[in-house]
């Protein structure tokens, strides 16, 4: 299923949401969301994309408050919204596992910000990304490039998280390698003349993080003078894609 960010038939609103984003403007963005919805007969496709999106702009939104009513609002609004996305990528037969996949580990990440106990919060986080991880290997396998690269910049500052609840040394490594494989597929997906700068700037930005962590993780790694390498060409290209949007991914709230 192709995204439907830059058709000429969609909504012009949508453009206008997405310079918002780009502004970190959450709240603004997920308005025009939420106005496209109310104001238009969509398509379903349509529909659902937006419906993501939104889920994506409340998710983000809830980090820009202070307020513990309005933070736990803006997640409840983003958990309704992908689980109405996920349901319509649901009904779309094989065009949509993907994005099924994608709504059903946010729905499960989401919920991981409300639990209250550990307990509750590791399961949560775990069953996230399992099935991230099965949304990367279908866009992987579609050839995918976008979604791809999206989907490991929206998940992968996770891992460092959830490895907060792995006291095993073996297991912690593991999972950082894991989590820097899948990037390394979407930087090898992505090609060189990529039209939306942003995500790729995204994937090198947390594919350094990544690889700096790994590194501090277990100083005696195998190949820790190809890693630090490896860490560093990717900030470098980071930066020269874009210096400020690489420096606005740096470590913050996952996802953020």
């Amino acid at each position: 299923m192709r995204s439907l960010i830059g058709e000429r038939n969609f909504p012009s609103p949508f453009d206008s949401a997405q310079e918002l984003e780009v502004k970190h403007s959450w709240p603004r963005a997920a308005r025009i969301y939420e106005n496209l919805l109310s104001g238009n007969e969509l398509s379903e496709e349509t529909t659902a994309e937006v419906l993501d999106r939104m889920g994506r702009a409340y998710y983000h939104a809830s980090f820009h408050t202070n307020s513990t009513k309005r933070f736990q609002s803006n997640i409840h609004r983003a958990i309704v919204a992908h689980r109405k996305a996920g349901t319509l990528y649901g009904s779309m037969g094989e065009s949509g596992v993907a994005r099924n996949f994608r709504c059903r580990a946010m729905d499960a990440y989401l919920a991981f910000w409300l639990a209250k106990d550990p307990s509750s919060k590791r399961r949560l986080l775990h069953q996230s990304w399992t099935i991230a991880k099965n949304a990367m290997r279908r866009f992987r396998k579609e050839n995918d490039a976008a979604n791809l690269a999206e989907t490991f910049s929206m998940f992968a500052p996770a891992v460092p998280v959830l490895l907060n609840f792995e006291r095993t040394a073996s297991k912690r490594i593991a999972m950082f390698e894991e989590a820097i494989r899948y990037g390394r597929s979407a930087i090898g997906l992505t090609p060189h003349n990529v039209k939306d700068k942003r995500s790729i700037v995204k994937v090198y930005v947390r594919m350094a993080t990544l690889i700096d962590a790994l590194r501090s993780e277990h100083d005696q790694a195998q190949g820790q003078e190809s890693l630090r390498e490896e860490g560093r060409e990717y900030w470098r290209r980071a930066i020269g894609v874009d210096r400020e949007a690489a420096l606005a991914e740096l470590p913050r709230p996952p996802g953020g």
